[in-house]
């Protein structure tokens, strides 16, 4: 609606890179946007030139803007760097007794009657809709003080320049976001020319940096358990003895009859062989002697 609100302060069409009438879409005369509860986007420089000096005598408060914030730029005299802030914050301008004012548009003398206009498309503030060219610098052709097209001829970001119909350069020497509000100086100048070097981008006041991110927290340590006992082995169930095997002992000795109770390892055996045993009975007669046996321990 704007757009509509703008015909009415006797504002013409824009026309953007391709020639045709609605294509500007830095500037709502170029109906970038279609909705009833949209429309912050502002007017490219040339409309905001012809409200602040050429307004409509029954539709425009006279005096729009301050007209110090309006320049005019003639090379003949030298080349100029201006520092410019985005007519979308034109709130937060300098009071121009602590804080210097800033330029919003420029008008580049050309030497005919087709000047360029030129301005700090900042996307902030009332111009945070802004379709095309967000925080470039922009430049316009616009001819006459009236109701008239205007006509988009270019754009560029930090460190490029453009060119106008009459050979004047126009150079982006600096953009700055980061401040509040945001800055761009501008130099205008003939090819032959060098810019002037004392315009810096860094005045506004700097936007707050955000807390740190917190660590994450780290997931619980569950707690370290005592270890684990072994388990008690089940006992090894002792050997089973191997069966006690008697050992038979013999000892012989000359007749008469003599007692052998003497075990191999000293101790007194039992079962002496009685007087008269048969023959192979493990008693007996061998050879004049009589053995005798007895069952030892192991």
């Amino acid at each position: 609606q704007l757009h509509e609100h703008g015909h009415n302060m006797q504002l013409a069409h824009s026309g953007g890179l391709d020639g045709q009438t609605y294509t500007d879409h830095t500037c709502s005369m170029g109906n970038p946007l279609y909705c009833d509860d949209c429309g912050r986007m502002c007017f490219n420089p040339a409309k905001n030139w012809q409200m602040q000096f050429n307004p409509h005598p029954t539709t425009v408060i006279s005096g729009w803007y301050n007209p110090l914030d309006f320049i005019e730029v003639d090379t003949s005299v030298g080349a100029r760097t201006l520092k410019m802030i985005g007519i979308g914050e034109y709130d937060k301008q300098g009071d121009g007794v602590g804080v210097p004012r800033k330029a919003v548009a420029l008008k580049v003398l050309n030497g005919s009657s087709r000047p360029q206009y030129v301005a700090f498309n900042s996307a902030k503030g009332a111009n945070a809709q802004n379709d095309e060219a967000d925080n470039q610098v922009t430049m316009m052709e616009y001819t006459g003080t009236g109701y008239a097209t205007s006509s988009l001829k270019g754009y560029v970001t930090q460190g490029n320049s453009l060119t106008t119909t009459e050979g004047r350069i126009v150079e982006a020497r600096c953009i700055n976001t980061a401040v509040t509000p945001s800055l761009a100086c501008v130099c205008v100048r003939d090819a032959a020319q060098t810019c002037p070097t004392d315009c810096q981008c860094t005045d506004g006041t700097q936007a707050p940096s955000p807390p740190p991110t917190p660590a994450p927290t780290p997931a619980p340590v569950p707690p370290t358990l005592p270890p684990t006992s072994a388990p008690t082995p089940v006992p090894t169930p002792a050997p089973t003895p191997t069966p006690t095997t008697a050992v038979v002992k013999y000892l012989c000795a000359k007749w008469p009859q003599t007692d052998a109770k003497i075990c191999d390892n000293g101790s007194l055996a039992d079962n002496q062989c009685p007087a008269g045993s048969p023959v192979n009975s493990g008693c007996g007669n061998r050879g004049n002697k009589v053995c005798h046996f007895a069952t030892c321990p192991p």
